[in-house]
Order: structure tokens, then C-alpha cells, then sequence
């Protein structure tokens, strides 16, 4: 009896000293987005190039407004539609550049206060939408830095 009971706090002991499991990643997900919520506006400029960028996250939904404005020149303007997992942004911009409409994808990386813009060879995807073309030697560049939102 006493080998069993002495076998029994052992176990015991042993699993008390196991790490504790982490979250579901769906649960740190959710901490993480909550972070981003709401609207956020963000700005590049370089001389007298500027890029402006619109974020109204709710949960996991995104949608925005995304200007490519370079000095003297025609830019790049849209709506953004997308979702959130973690600190990264998926979204279908919608823009008109030269008169022209066109649809991109736009991969976002959303740090405290800039967002970053996954940035690589883009290539005509399904239903002509350009979209990287090796999105995992993509990397993170052209960040925008968070500012105060003015009334549009």
C-alpha cells in the first residue's frame, strides 16, 4: 500500500511540474486583433512623394482607403477590403491609377504605431488582380507611420 500511495504523489508531483498548455492560437488571435481595433490612419512621405493609408478594423474585418500620391505625376488611389489574422493584413485594394481601374492585393504588417507593406515582383493573379509573386521571399518595407485621423 505504501509503494502505491508512493508511486501516486510521485505522478503527481511530476505532471504538477509539466508546462502548462498555451492558448489556442484562435484565443491569441483575438488579443492580438483587439489591439487594432477601431480606425487608424497612416502616412509615408519622401520629398514631396506621399502615401496615405485608412484602417477600420472591426474583429477580424478590415476595410480602407490606400493613396499612392507621387509629386507631379499620376498616383494611385482606392478602397481596401480585407481581414486581420494576428498583426498581419490581407486585402483586395480597388483603385484607379491613369484613369484606369485596377485590383491589387495588399499585404499589411501592423506594428504599435506604423504599418509595414509587404513588398516583392507583382504578377497578374485570378481574374487579372496583381498579387506578389513569391509571397514568401516578400518582405516588409515602405512603412507608414501612424497618425492622427483628420475628418475627410
Amino acid at each position: 500500500m505504501f509503494r502505491s500511495l508512493s508511486f501516486f504523489v510521485l505522478a503527481l508531483a511530476v505532471l504538477a511540474c509539466q508546462p502548462k498548455a498555451k492558448p489556442a492560437p484562435e484565443e491569441e488571435t483575438s488579443d492580438e486583433t483587439a489591439a487594432f481595433e477601431g480606425t487608424n490612419c497612416y502616412i509615408f512621405a519622401e520629398g514631396q512623394d506621399t502615401t496615405f493609408l485608412t484602417l477600420t478594423i472591426q474583429g477580424t474585418e478590415v476595410t480602407g482607403y490606400f493613396a499612392w500620391e507621387p509629386w507631379q505625376k499620376d498616383g494611385a488611389r482606392g478602397d481596401l477590403s480585407g481581414t486581420l489574422e494576428g498583426n498581419k493584413i490581407v486585402a483586395d485594394w480597388d483603385y484607379v491609377i491613369e484613369g484606369s481601374e485596377q485590383s491589387e492585393e495588399k499585404v499589411f504588417v501592423l506594428e504599435e504605431d506604423k504599418v509595414g507593406e509587404m513588398t516583392g515582383e507583382l504578377t497578374e493573379g485570378e481574374g487579372g488582380q496583381l498579387v506578389l509573386k513569391d509571397p514568401a521571399n516578400a518582405k516588409v518595407g515602405n512603412y507608414l507611420s501612424r497618425v492622427e485621423c483628420k475628418n475627410q
